[in-house]
């Protein structure tokens, strides 16, 4: 296919702070500037372009696929901040991960309240079926 998705522009309150947080948790460089944004690079070509937004940012979902070192790492970086995590989107299983045939994967809220998924398989190579995980 010779389609590819590119980037995504997510409003927010302060993009300074936004792509710092990512920065740090996700383990990767800083954003750099590219015009009124704040751009993070990921390996298959993507980009995240973050905005101020004057308006409440609206919330956007961000899923991630890391190897196993770099998730447990995240998942470290988390418990040492002290922010939450969940084996779903809705919230309803705290603390835990899910298992999807050989994926891993959890969710958390950025500042903004974006919801952040990471995960350790291409979403469209899992099994279909979750199984709960406590972390």
């Amino acid at each position: 296919m010779s389609i590819h998705f590119d980037h995504t522009i997510v409003g927010v309150r302060d993009k300074h702070a936004t792509a710092a947080y990512l920065s740090e948790l996700l383990g990767l460089p800083p954003a750099v500037p590219y015009g009124p944004f704040l751009m993070h690079s990921f390996g298959n070509g993507a980009h995240v372009h973050f905005a101020d937004s004057q308006a409440a940012p609206t919330s956007t979902h961000l899923a991630f696929r890391a190897g196993e070192v770099d998730f447990a790492a995240v998942l470290d970086r988390l418990g040492r901040r002290g922010i939450p995590h969940w084996a779903d989107p809705f919230k309803r299983e705290p603390d835990a991960l899910y298992i999807d045939g050989t994926d891993r994967g959890f969710y958390w809220d950025d500042p903004d309240g974006h919801v952040l998924e990471l995960i350790t398989r291409p979403a469209a190579t899992r099994a279909g079926s979750r199984v709960r995980s406590g972390s």
